[in-house]
């Protein structure tokens, strides 16, 4: 969550984004598009994350999320807004956070038909344990406000596994106090798992047998993939 640039002495410093030559302008534009957004909302939970996250865009300390983060978790409007340094697909060595956005329309009818799997989480999380032994690994009490919701993508861009469509979910945020506390989100993306459903029936039409390929569909991905999401959350 910072940039690593020489200094004079032929060291190196971690500057925060902010602080940067080069990104320090951006985050300032970028905040200031947040804060002209905010105006223009009536939903205070969306309001309150925009302003959040322009502050932290322009903030003097490496990871200066927390706040916005929680604050985005709880967003409960119609619209959802995914935007900051979170993935590292583009990083060679898997660990510079570079930053995405995604914007769109809550599906309701998905994220309604996610909503019994999200109330069991307490309990696939004491599964898990019980799997790997409790004596390695021990059941967290999760936090109840864990956000599960689908979303139609009207606009997706920056640095993950190329926004435009092959990014089918995510679980964020991946570290800071809300992590610490088992708390976080898992958002799918409805629209773009529809859009990849003729090519895997084209694929499940190649390789699986007749009596099976009835059961490829988007509802399918969409359902594999929220299990896929969740279990990033647990251990």
């Amino acid at each position: 969550f910072t940039i690593v640039r020489r200094n004079e002495q032929g060291g190196f410093d971690a500057i925060p984004y902010a602080k940067d030559p080069v990104f320090g302008p951006r985050m300032g534009k970028l905040g200031k598009h947040l804060r002209e957004a905010a105006k223009h909302t009536s939903h205070p939970s969306l309001r309150n994350f925009l302003l959040a996250r322009a502050a932290a865009f322009i903030a003097d300390d490496p990871f200066p999320y927390d706040d916005s983060d929680y604050l985005w978790i709880g967003l409960d409007g119609d619209w959802e807004v995914t935007v900051g340094p979170y993935e590292v697909y583009k990083n060679p060595r898997q660990t510079k956070a570079r930053f995405e956005m995604f914007f769109g329309r809550v599906a309701p009818e998905v994220t309604a038909a996610l909503a019994p799997l999200r109330a069991r989480l307490q309990e696939m999380e004491g599964r898990v344990a019980a799997l790997v032994g409790e004596e390695i690994y021990t059941p967290r009490t999760l936090d109840p406000r864990i956000a599960v919701r689908a979303m139609d993508v009207w606009y997706a861009a920056g640095d993950g596994r190329n926004p435009q469509g092959a990014t089918a979910a995510f679980h964020l945020p991946n570290r800071g106090k809300s992590v610490d506390e088992g708390l976080y989100k898992k958002v799918m993306l409805a629209n773009h798992m529809e859009a990849f459903a003729p090519i895997m029936k084209a694929r499940g039409d190649e390789i699986l047998h007749p009596s099976l390929r009835p059961y490829v569909s988007a509802h399918a991905d969409i359902m594999n993939t929220t299990f896929h999401e969740f279990c990033h959350g647990f251990g």
